[in-house]
């Protein structure tokens, strides 16, 4: 197992970030169906920057890992930023290459932030 392999199993098992965030400005929702995976993205948000991010998920280790690791990123960050946020960023995170059949998992956080962008 590779460290880039372990680190995502370890953010899908035991991520910094998971559970629901009370007093949030956002909940944001995806849904994968063609595997499952579930997602609900909480945010809160002052002044235009996150503040603290979280998430609930019944999924697979990459959409746990991607989630995580993503909203990580976007603490402290402008709101508007997220509209900005691509593909390319979430497998620069995640440090692994990803079958076509994984991207969706990879992805769902995307679809759920594409929610507020729009």
């Amino acid at each position: 197992m590779n460290d880039y392999t372990s680190q995502i199993l370890d953010y899908s098992q035991n991520p910094p970030n998971y559970g629901k965030l009370e007093n949030c400005n956002y909940t944001l929702t995806a849904k994968n169906p063609s595997c499952g995976d579930d997602l609900t993205i909480f945010l809160k948000v002052e002044n235009k920057i996150i503040i603290d991010a979280s998430f609930l998920a019944d999924g697979c280790a990459i959409s746990k890992a991607a989630t995580s690791m993503l909203l990580e990123s976007l603490i402290g960050k402008e709101i508007g930023k997220i509209e900005n946020i691509k593909k390319e960023d979430v497998l620069n995170l995640l440090q692994i290459d990803i079958s076509s059949t994984r991207e969706k998992c990879a992805f769902l956080i995307l679809d759920a932030l594409d929610t507020i962008a729009s």
